[in-house]
């Protein structure tokens, strides 16, 4: 398909005044909120196939009919999160939600050639692209409702319908990651998440599941608002412009090298999923037909100014994100080593919490796995994994730091910012009935270049890596937010 015929994804805040992408799109939504529950294509039964408990819908209505069980078990819950078909069923449901728009956007009288529109959070040439897009955050347009805006969201105290986003939440160091898969254990999550089977709830997200992915819902979302659970997220018509995000930076990491790629097994590429397209038909897609976006009809504004200009504050101590990209290492990568870990569960809460990790010296093992034995040690890539968290009720998000100078503030030291914890699923994934029996969620920070700064600077001990969990978003009450295990793997 030639790149003229191909329908183009822009960007939300740089839309002219004179463009009608988001005023058509606020009809479409309008009129799929006309359509019954039970009709596949109408707004309550898509943001049903990201997750659906009946006890936790909003919208639920006395005596509405339901699709059968049958149906909601094959097409509803059927997100995928922490695995590494994150990013490829997510580009699908984005494709016939946008396609079902568009049939309602041209029974109207609109353009045939309407797409999706992204909103660019962390493209920080101008503070406004933090906020929400004007049209999502009036209550009414023209005297009438507004479809876009719902008012389960966490705003600023001003009440203008703004979100506040902090450089960390909007960093991009998940374009930095050289593999799309990440280790089978305790290293790098790679850039699209561990392999696993279908995968809904919890495990081990990739990078950019991790953030911004999941610092956006959370951000958007607080504690009472639809984009903080499965749930209700896609119930959020700003779901949509952050899963275009998404998406766009799943392209900009492709073309980042050539030496990246998406994963060539057949157990990522044939897997099977089930949507409905925008007749109501039933389909299945693999991630095999979404890897090329030209051939799905669609491109996106823009794809070569990915980074953002410049690093300011938080974002600046979690590593360069200007830094060119490296390419893989030649050959299949040595299993990470774990060097130390916490003996007990962890305890979060509305203040700072401290944890310290005592770090054995390295085994043989690593270097054997490496091929190094009787080498010089090699240099090792230094992970902090946060793991089995778990909680109840809306999430919140920390920041994390490691080893700031004794009697400091960690606010104070960006030098000791590890990067965000943002517990997007955490509710999800530590209920008792869920995939992984509610083992919670697991978060990896790649801490390198924090211990290569203290090692430079004589004050990297082993024996005590001490670790701070400063809350970012408030935190609610009764959350109680458990950490079950935080260790430190070598890779």
């Amino acid at each position: 398909m030639g790149l003229s015929a191909l329908r183009i994804r822009r960007d939300a805040w740089r839309l002219a005044a004179t463009d009608k992408t988001l005023e058509w799109y606020g009809k479409a939504v309008a009129e799929m909120k006309k359509l019954p529950l039970n009709d596949p294509t109408s707004w309550r039964y898509q943001g049903a196939i990201h997750g659906y408990i009946r006890s936790r819908d909003p919208l639920k209505k006395s005596g509405e009919a339901l699709p059968s069980s049958a149906n909601q078990t094959k097409f509803w819950s059927q997100c995928q999160h922490n695995s590494w078909y994150f990013l490829p069923w997510h580009r699908g449901y984005l494709l016939q939600f946008e396609r079902i728009c568009r049939g309602h956007i041209v029974a109207l009288g609109g353009p045939g050639t309407w797409a999706l529109p992204y909103w660019d959070y962390s493209n920080n040439s101008d503070p406004k692209f933090r906020q929400l897009p004007v049209p999502f955050q009036a209550k009414t347009v023209g005297g009438k409702t507004n479809p876009l805006f719902v008012a389960q969201r966490a705003v600023n105290p001003a009440g203008s319908g703004n979100v506040d986003l902090s450089s960390a939440e909007v960093s991009l160091d998940c374009l930095n990651r050289t593999h799309f898969v990440g280790t089978s254990s305790g290293g790098s999550p790679g850039f699209g998440g561990p392999i696993t089977d279908f995968n809904h709830d919890g495990g081990t997200a990739g990078a950019v599941e991790r953030t911004p992915h999941g610092d956006i819902h959370v951000a958007v979302g607080g504690d009472t608002g639809w984009m903080s659970f499965f749930e209700q997220a896609a119930l959020d018509p700003i779901f949509w412009l952050h899963h275009c995000n998404i998406d766009r930076l799943w392209e900009v990491w492709r073309r980042r090298s050539a030496s990246l790629g998406n994963p060539t097994q057949s157990a990522w590429l044939n897997k099977k999923f089930n949507l409905h397209d925008a007749a109501g038909t039933a389909i299945t897609f693999t991630p095999t037909q979404m890897v090329d976006i030209t051939a799905l009809g669609y491109t996106y504004e823009d794809l070569t100014r990915p980074l953002v200009s410049a690093v300011t504050g938080l974002a600046a101590a979690a590593g360069a994100e200007e830094a060119a990209m490296p390419a893989p290492p030649a050959g299949p990568r040595p299993p990470a080593e774990l060097a130390g870990a916490t003996a007990k569960p962890i305890q979060l809460g509305g203040s700072p919490t401290a944890a310290s990790v005592p770090i054995a010296a390295p085994a043989v093992a690593f270097a054997e796995a490496a091929g190094l034995v009787g080498e010089p040690a090699p240099a090792r890539r230094v992970f902090l994994n946060i793991e089995n968290i778990t909680g109840r009720g809306p999430p919140g998000t920390y920041s994390v730091y490691v080893n700031v100078p004794e009697g400091g503030k960690p606010e104070d030291h960006p030098e000791s910012f590890a990067g965000t914890l943002p517990l997007f699923g955490m509710a999800e994934a530590s209920r008792a009935d869920s995939a992984h029996g509610g083992s919670g969620l697991t978060h990896v920070l790649e801490i390198t270049a924090i211990v290569d700064r203290l090692r430079a600077e004589g004050g990297w001990r082993e024996d005590n890596l001490k670790v701070a969990f400063v809350p970012l978003r408030p935190v609610p009450q009764g959350a109680d937010i458990k950490i079950g295990r935080v260790s430190v793997y070598y890779g």
